[in-house]
């Protein structure tokens, strides 16, 4: 359900209809057989190559469970981790690391995009934000309700803001029924207003906790980082979950009902792999460990699986 704050429209013709009775008609204002791009956004995307199909991934085996599972269909956005430091505080989860994860037959171009995206993002970040915020537009007319902008990155989305032009308000809601006045959102808050129920996972001990939850925005902390002896703390502080890797369990056990952190505690488990909607895990009163099975990786070794695992 969207907040009751929301201002996404219905049908966008309803919108423009003037005059009574007999006389009542759709004004021609704005026609949706004229409506382009926005200059700025058409020049972006000749200069990348990017198209409606390839900003957003619908297709991760993750978040697929998302719609088969939590009926959560959701899209996810991927850059580049390494080269613009979009995971500043990436630890031994660097070494096995998922970017460079899955199907062979599709890597060179599933890297370029990424690596496209996060040119755009880091050198024409005003444009680019307008961008994702027309191409999620778009996915949500598809019937998308849950959306994660990390899915290979650590971005503090409720920090960065974004600038919806007149421009961009009249094509979205026109193209897609999509209702943003124009004004200044973070993209955290822009996302919400759409209709959509934003999570991520995150090492940073930076983020503005307190802003996401305000927001809408659903954060479960993760394992694997360079604050882990600070996470479990900043958990139990903001009422968060710890999303962790857990070493020798095949697809087929269950993963340990109670598991011994590396501070000598010990936590509950969730089963993360059973879906990736993690907005309806709750908290119990005490983190919880989002226990998840180790993927294979290229390169991976037994020393930094072990490294990386929280058992």
């Amino acid at each position: 359900m969207p907040p009751p704050w929301s201002v996404r429209a219905c049908a966008p013709e309803a919108c423009y209809i003037t005059g009574v009775g007999s006389k009542a008609r759709h004004s021609t204002l704005y026609s949706l057989s004229i409506m382009k791009l926005p200059s700025s956004l058409r020049e972006l995307r000749k200069t990348y190559g990017f198209t409606s199909s390839n900003l957003y991934t619908t297709t991760n085996p993750k978040t697929l469970k998302n719609g088969k599972v939590s009926s959560q269909p959701t899209i996810v956005f991927h850059l580049e981790p390494v080269t613009f430091n979009v995971c500043p505080a990436a630890g031994s989860c660097a070494a096995l690391c998922l970017n460079k994860a899955g199907n062979v037959l599709y890597m060179k171009n599933k890297l370029s995009r990424r690596q496209k995206r996060s040119h755009a993002f880091q050198y024409h970040r005003e444009d680019f934000l307008q961008l994702m915020v027309l191409e999620a537009a778009r996915q949500w007319s598809k019937g998308y309700r849950g959306v994660r902008l990390n899915g290979t990155s650590d971005v503090a989305w409720e920090k960065e803001k974004v600038t919806v032009t007149p421009e961009l308000s009249r094509f979205v809601h026109l193209s897609f029924g999509v209702y943003l006045p124009a004004q200044e959102y973070t993209m955290i808050s822009v996302m919400v207003i759409m209709g959509f129920q934003p999570y991520d996972y995150t090492k940073r001990i930076d983020r503005d906790f307190d802003k996401a939850r305000f927001l809408g925005y659903h954060l479960t902390l993760s394992w694997g980082g360079k604050h882990d002896a600070q996470i479990f703390n900043l958990a139990e502080r903001h009422g968060l979950n710890v999303a962790a890797p857990v070493y020798g369990i095949k697809k087929s056990k269950p993963v340990p009902d109670i598991i011994k952190a590396p501070n000598g505690e010990e936590y509950e488990t969730i089963d993360g792999d059973v879906t990736d909607w993690r907005r309806d895990d709750g908290y119990s009163g005490s983190p919880r460990i989002v226990a998840l099975r180790l993927k294979r990786t290229p390169d991976q070794t037994e020393r930094k699986a072990r490294a990386f695992c929280i058992a």
